[in-house]
């Protein structure tokens, strides 16, 4: 199993669009950072509105059936992504394709992760979850590299990023049939419950979140993974801004490989910090302490990035950032971790699904902003805001951060 839920990992990370969406935008499309802000905005909206709806759907229908109903749906926006140039109403279909990939989303977070620790506990190895967690970011991290590399060499190719949508969608139609090989079990334990006659009572959705300790896991949390997510959006717009400098255009051009060669080693560093998660928590003297001092590591980084950009230093702040997605993949298992220690067993997937709403709102209250921002005072300014997003995640992680 620890093999197919590593595969996943791989399948759902080649997504070879994501290193060029906010490109796609700008290049192919002729949107605003503002108008860009939008369309990033709204597909966390669909995120926010439906994710915890359908984390309790899957809950209690199965887990593995939501998946397979999210890979599907995926698939099919990424075929309207893939057309949209091709209409006299691109932005009408670009949002058409946003609101079917937030509903597949809204589907799939938390509910592969709750499946792996639902799987952990039902084998008694609960004790292996942030080793195998983090054996799964590498091969996630990885693959997302490589696509990134792919995709590339693609648009260098080509000429056009639209193609990147089409590729997308051969891994995420395998991954449907690989879904398929999951045993019953990892449908989850209230499916178990009802299949087996137990009646035994498993607690109310409401009571699990009555939990103090996961509220305060979850708020930084919240703040700190919204923020990276937009920091990782607006490396775009700056490495394209660079490779200009040069006279290495994106689309058909050099800049196009300069992306995809970035973002592949971002993801290879972030794949290789992934797998010290565990050491990092002995280094740093406990869980709560390792995840403060990812937040103070990611905080100071953004701001000498910020002011990298700022002096016109590009190069600086960008070798700066490729420590950050590295940051998160290190905090990544250590959190989902800790958390699966004080949060419900049997409403993983809703928690779960609790932060990633979380943190969609917050991403598209502040890719509206960040937009506005972009458009107004260049990259600089949307970095300082972005520092002072990490700062905030610290200081709220700061009161549990003494080592045990």
């Amino acid at each position: 199993m620890i093999s197919r839920f590593c595969l996943y990992a791989v399948l759902r990370n080649l997504r070879f669009f994501d290193a060029f969406f906010v490109l796609f935008l700008a290049l192919e499309l002729d949107l605003s950072y503002t108008l860009i802000g939008l369309v990033l905005a709204y597909e966390k909206i669909i995120l926010g509105v439906m994710e915890i709806p359908l984390a309790v759907v899957s809950d209690r229908l199965g887990r593995r059936r939501a998946l397979m109903a999210s890979f599907s749906l995926a698939a099919i926006s990424f075929l309207v992504f893939g057309f949209a140039r091709y209409t006299d109403k691109p932005m009408a279909v670009v949002l058409m394709g946003q609101t079917i990939y937030g509903l597949a989303d809204a589907l799939r977070t938390g509910t592969h992760k709750a499946i792996v620790l639902d799987w952990l506990t039902l084998k008694k190895r609960a004790h292996d979850k942030v080793s195998v967690l983090s054996r799964m970011r590498f091969f996630s991290k990885v693959s997302a590299g490589a696509s990134a590399l792919i995709a590339g060499i693609l648009v260098w190719s080509t000429g056009q990023i639209n193609v990147l949508f089409f590729a997308a969608a051969v891994p995420t139609l395998a991954a449907v049939v690989m879904l398929r090989s999951y045993p019953d079990a990892t449908e989850g334990e209230l499916t178990r419950s009802r299949r087996s006659g137990d009646t035994k009572k498993t607690g109310h959705l409401l009571e699990s979140f009555r939990n103090r300790q996961v509220w305060v896991l979850l708020i930084p949390s919240i703040v700190f993974e919204s923020q990276l997510k937009l920091a990782v959006a607006y490396l775009q717009p700056a490495l394209a801004a660079g490779s200009q400098e040069f006279n290495w255009p994106v689309l058909g051009g050099v800049g196009a490989l300069v992306v995809g060669v970035y973002m592949c080693v971002s993801g290879g560093l972030a794949g290789v910090a992934s797998l010290v998660s565990q050491r990092f928590v002995s280094w740093s003297g406990g869980v709560s302490s390792a995840i403060y001092r990812v937040h103070l590591m990611a905080a100071l980084i953004t701001s000498l990035a910020c002011l990298g950009f700022y002096l016109g230093q590009g190069l600086l702040g960008m070798l700066l950032m490729l420590g950050l997605a590295s940051l998160q993949n290190m905090r990544r298992p250590i959190f989902v971790a800790h958390l699966d220690s004080v949060m419900d067993s049997h409403y993983r997937a809703t928690t779960l699904s609790v932060e990633s709403q979380g943190r969609s709102w917050l991403y598209a209250l502040s890719s509206v902003a960040l937009g506005w921002v972009a458009d107004a005072f260049e990259l600089s300014g949307v970095f300082l805001v972005l520092a002072l997003f990490f700062w905030a995640a610290c200081i709220l992680s700061a009161r549990r951060a003494r080592p045990s």
